[in-house]
């Protein structure tokens, strides 16, 4: 629900109700110390900044890389923050991430595959918008990788 709150703010361009989500995260961090909170902190804050190069800080993604590294088995969460967070992660843990989800990706909820698949589009747009022509070619062939309904992407 949390995930699905962030998304729909941040496609509002709701910043005002995310900068509150954000602060609230951060005060439950400051709090309890459970990496969920600075996680939920850390994707709120990539959102906001997202025109910022970088939009958060190398400690910040390395925080979000070791989260995902010490999770064990990946739960609905993981899947959904991977595919909002896929814009600030370095290319060769997306590629990691991506070969592993590509062999469970028929499992998977429905959402979290549309999810993934929009957050690929996504990098492939940015490629072509920055005229990295190689890197739209990488994601264009790492999409093609998953088995997509005729329409789906």
């Amino acid at each position: 629900m949390f995930l699905t709150r962030v998304g729909t703010l941040f496609h509002s361009r709701n910043f005002e109700s995310l900068k509150e989500m954000q602060l609230s995260q951060k005060i439950h961090w400051q709090q309890t110390h459970n990496k969920i909170y600075k996680v939920n902190f850390i994707l709120i804050s990539s959102l906001i900044n997202i025109n910022q190069n970088p939009s958060v800080s190398p400690d910040n993604v390395q925080y979000i890389v070791n989260y995902l590294f010490d999770v064990g088995g990946w739960r609905c969460y993981e899947y959904q923050l991977f595919s909002r967070v896929i814009h600030i992660l370095p290319i060769n843990i997306i590629d990691y991430y991506l070969s592993i989800i590509v062999t469970k990706y028929s499992d998977l909820d429905k959402a979290i595959q549309v999810a993934i698949i929009k957050s690929l589009e996504n990098r492939i747009v940015l490629a072509i918008d920055n005229n990295d022509l190689k890197f739209g070619n990488h994601w264009y062939q790492v999409l093609l990788k998953f088995d997509i309904p005729d329409g789906e992407a």
